[in-house]
């Protein structure tokens, strides 16, 4: 009866051991957000990576449970087990959120502690199936290390990732002159894809001597190639030249690469282009006038007279958008006669006010075709 009592007694608990318990329940939750974070941030910055890395979590603990059922005790290999999941989940604070370590090295550090759990005994610990999947494992972190690109945002210490500088040059595959006003389109892309995801507001435009601003791609270029389609819209001095592709390949990593594109441009055998390429002080100076005629004969009054004889074309320095006119085939099969007159201030061996009216011949333009002419304006003639 007296023992039968004694078991009835309350037996005293210790307060301690609730707030233990609480404290760990806390920890816990607190562990699985950081590592839920983690995950996140992994998956904003490749969904391909994120997946990868919920793969890995998942068969490294799988692995280090059959660990543990078959010792029953802490050992070496579970514990570097233990840390390659720990590495693998709190993967995208250490790359992706705070940069302490680059993409492929971490991807390195995960693979060292991997192998050395199956080194250190695990692998003498798994059965037949389990050391496949190891094995699989342990070969797919190497190939992810040496062979896939760094994600975007994968940058840091020790990254392995090297620099892609592209400069290109563009001219007419007719004459070989450079193409200024010119649009180019470069962009990284996985090998297996094969076109562009970039808007045109990205796209930058030639200069005078057809090139371009130098491209710099930071991103890893392992299984990456860059593209770059350059083009030109018609103006009114060229019916637009359809755009041309060049792909470059980088299989040893980043490098410095000159692309020269010839292009050809569209079929326009009912037009005929004259271009006019300016040189000179003009640009520096208040000029008052910079006029230009296209005529079909001899010229007839003053530049912009209205009365008479009229010019084919005529149009203002300010007027012209593509430096140039758009003349109709028939019309361009005549002799014709460029005339331009400049009046500006006073400068270098020119009067004040310096005034000039010259006329260029010109002769035939045949259809489908395009005459380039350069004029120093002004003509920088001495006055008396």
């Amino acid at each position: 009866m007296s023992n039968l009592d004694n078991r009835n007694k309350n037996v005293p608990v210790d307060p301690n051991q609730g707030a233990g318990a609480f404290m760990i329940l806390v920890g816990a939750i607190v562990a699985i957000a950081l590592v839920s974070m983690s995950i996140v941030g992994v998956f904003t910055a490749s969904v391909f990576a994120g997946s990868a890395l919920l793969a890995v979590i998942v068969v490294t603990l799988v692995l280090a449970a059959l660990v543990w059922l078959e010792d029953r005790r802490l050992t070496l290999a579970l514990a570097l087990l233990a840390l390659a999941a720990l590495w693998a989940a709190f993967a995208g604070t250490i790359v992706f959120e705070n940069h302490w370590l680059a993409f492929t090295p971490a991807t390195w550090v995960l693979n060292g502690l991997f192998v050395a759990a199956l080194l250190a005994g695990a692998w003498k610990k798994l059965q037949a199936w389990a050391k496949a999947l190891a094995a699989l494992l342990a070969t797919s972190l190497a190939i992810a290390a040496v062979v896939l690109p760094r994600p975007p945002g994968g940058e840091g210490p020790l990254d392995t990732a090297e620099k892609w500088k592209i400069d290109i040059e563009v001219a007419d595959e007719t004459d070989s002159a450079p193409l200024e006003g010119a649009r180019a389109l470069c962009g990284t892309v996985m090998q297996w894809e094969n076109a562009l995801a970039l808007a045109d507001t990205a796209a930058r435009t030639s200069r005078s001597d057809g090139r371009f601003e130098t491209w710099v791609f930071d991103e890893d270029p392992r299984l990456k190639v860059v593209i770059c389609n350059v083009w030109k819209d018609a103006d009114e001095i060229n019916a637009g030249y359809p755009a041309e592709t060049q792909i470059v390949l980088a299989p040893a990593g980043g490098g410095e690469y000159q692309l020269k594109f010839a292009l050809n441009e569209n079929a326009h055998p009912d037009t005929a282009f004259l271009a006019l390429d300016l040189t000179g002080r003009f640009s520096e100076q208040n000029w008052y006038y910079l006029d230009f005629e296209i005529w079909t004969g001899e010229p007839q009054g003053y530049v912009g007279d209205k009365q008479g004889p009229q010019p084919l074309a005529r149009r203002s320095w300010h007027e012209m958008k593509g430096k140039g006119f758009t003349l109709s085939a028939s019309d361009a099969q005549n002799q014709l006669i460029l005339r331009y007159r400049y009046e500006g201030p006073s400068g270098p061996n020119l009067g004040p006010p310096y005034y000039e009216m010259i006329s260029v011949p010109l002769g035939p333009i045949a259809g489908g075709t395009r005459r380039r002419v350069a004029l120093t304006v002004p003509a920088q003639q001495t006055v008396n």
